[in-house]
């Protein structure tokens, strides 16, 4: 079904109480969430430009802890088996009427890259190989960084959220 060795897709990659957890302040309402306006350099390329914003929270970057909330991803980094990390964000994107697709894209060269479903909804990540993995709550999807992915809206939950993780593991 997938590229061989290249998509990685663990289910209940977390105990069931840690991904609780993490679901939990991710929906909580005092969670700091940051507009970002463009999804991808060829966002103005997609059928629906408009809706290729998201919001953010950036927790490393710059060989650094960037947000205080970083040690709530403590279960989840620990078990990456993670050498060194290039950067950790999350991801909220709001539902719509009909799925969007957003712009294939890598994060960054030459690395690992990680997708973590935090709730479960009909959006899905799309590789350029035409595989799918839908989003479901304690799902991780890990992958060569240089294979072009995109995102989805989803039209079923509020939100899709996930965490993205780009890193050298071990």
């Amino acid at each position: 079904m997938f590229a061989e060795g290249r998509i990685k897709v663990i289910d209940n990659f977390l105990e069931k109480e840690e991904a609780d957890l993490l679901e939990k302040e991710f929906l909580h309402p005092k969670f700091p969430w940051y507009y970002a306006d463009r999804m991808s350099e060829d966002d103005h390329l997609q059928e629906r430009p408009d809706h290729q914003f998201q919001f953010c929270h950036n927790f490393y970057f710059d060989y650094k802890p960037t947000s205080s909330f970083f040690p709530i991803l403590k279960s989840l980094i620990e078990k990456m088996k993670i050498k060194s990390i290039v950067r950790i964000k999350s991801n909220c994107i709001p539902m719509t009427l009909e799925t969007i697709k957003h712009a294939f894209h890598i994060d960054y060269d030459n690395n690992i890259t990680a997708i973590y479903y935090v709730n479960t909804n009909n959006g899905y990540t799309e590789f350029e190989t035409g595989d799918k993995v839908h989003s479901l709550k304690n799902r991780i999807v890990i992958f060569d960084s240089n294979l072009k992915h995109r995102g989805t809206t989803c039209t079923d939950k509020h939100n899709r959220i996930n965490i993205n993780l780009n890193y050298y593991g071990s």
